[in-house]
């Protein structure tokens, strides 16, 4: 499980909480478009993985979640390494 706890993994994928990512949103003062943008996929995308339940997702892309719900700028940090 993540820091965040909203992403728990195994070795092949990544498994987001959609009710967690929710609420990690919400408290980021976000929409799901403005969300989505952050993490470079479409918001019709964002909507199912903020439904309830798990919802596996490459591991890239958790980590993307993930650095956004953090406050974490993905590009920014890429770009950098």
């Amino acid at each position: 499980m993540s820091q965040d706890g909203v992403i728990s993994e195994s070795q092949w994928h990544k498994s987001v909480d959609g009710d967690l990512l929710v609420k990690g949103r919400a408290a980021l003062g976000l929409t799901q478009e403005e969300f989505a943008l952050l993490c470079d996929h479409s918001r019709q995308f964002q909507s199912r993985i903020e439904a309830p339940g798990l919802h596996e997702v490459s591991v890239s892309k958790a980590t993307e979640i993930s650095m956004v719900l953090r406050g974490i700028s993905p590009e920014r940090n890429l770009a950098t390494d």
